[in-house]
């Protein structure tokens, strides 16, 4: 049996025989329509044009999908990769990081309690203190003034306290009084009138010790000449 080409399956002649006309025909036929199949050199550009357009505009779409709204200094695998410090564990290392962080509801918790946020001393001495609505007696005031409206007369001297009262009496003044229980003015009426010693017109008069506290009146108009003792201390009206 003759032998044939592998791509085209021509015959090929065998041996010593002829090269017939008939299978050389057979053979041209073979050719011309393997060769009419081909691309032509215009054609295969025409077609590896299109095919690079279409694989331009398939990229481009999935590119752009794939970057979506990303900002300008986040769309490229280089931007992303510094945005992450270049870590090729960024998942690892994130995940360690979350894991020493203490839990948000532990944290809340803590936050809440105000006595975990107080220490003993604090507390001793907190517990120490007095109310914030409390009363002092009045021997507890070591310093300081006590305005009168509270009971007290807005001074730290007794000069000055009196003048805070509306007092123009000095301390010496008032002192005068010391001891006096009643109206002073009623204890006057009460006491007896002092009995005057009358020395008549042109009497010359002598007062003596024994007369100490005496008023001395006259009961006319003429002159009366009076000896007075020269350690005598005579007071007039």
């Amino acid at each position: 049996m003759p032998d044939f080409t592998p791509n085209l399956n021509l015959e090929k002649p065998i041996g010593n025989e002829n090269f017939r006309r008939v299978i050389f025909n057979v053979n041209m036929d073979k050719l011309d329509t393997a060769v009419a199949s081909k691309e032509t050199p215009v054609g295969a550009q025409a077609k590896a044009n299109a095919a690079e357009g279409n694989a331009k505009g398939y990229t481009d779409t999935k590119i752009a999908a794939l970057i979506a709204a990303a900002p300008g200094a986040l769309d490229t695998l280089k931007e992303l990769a510094a945005a992450i410090g270049n870590d090729a564990n960024f998942a690892t290392t994130i995940i360690n990081m979350i894991t020493v962080k203490a839990d948000r509801n532990v944290v809340d918790t803590h936050l809440a309690d105000n006595v975990k946020h107080v220490t003993a001393g604090e507390r001793t001495a907190w517990n120490g203190k007095a109310a914030g609505s409390h009363s002092h007696a009045a021997g507890d005031i070591a310093s300081g003034t006590l305005p009168i409206a509270r009971g007290g007369t807005g001074a730290t001297t007794a000069a000055a306290a009196l003048t805070a009262l509306g007092l123009t009496a000095t301390a010496s003044e008032l002192n005068y009084v010391d001891g006096v229980t009643s109206d002073i003015q009623t204890q006057l009426n009460a006491k007896a009138a002092i009995a005057p010693t009358v020395l008549a017109a042109n009497v010359s008069g002598g007062l003596g010790l024994a007369n100490a506290g005496t008023v001395v009146t006259c009961t006319n108009a003429a002159a009366i000449v009076l000896t007075i003792p020269t350690n005598a201390t005579v007071a007039f009206p």
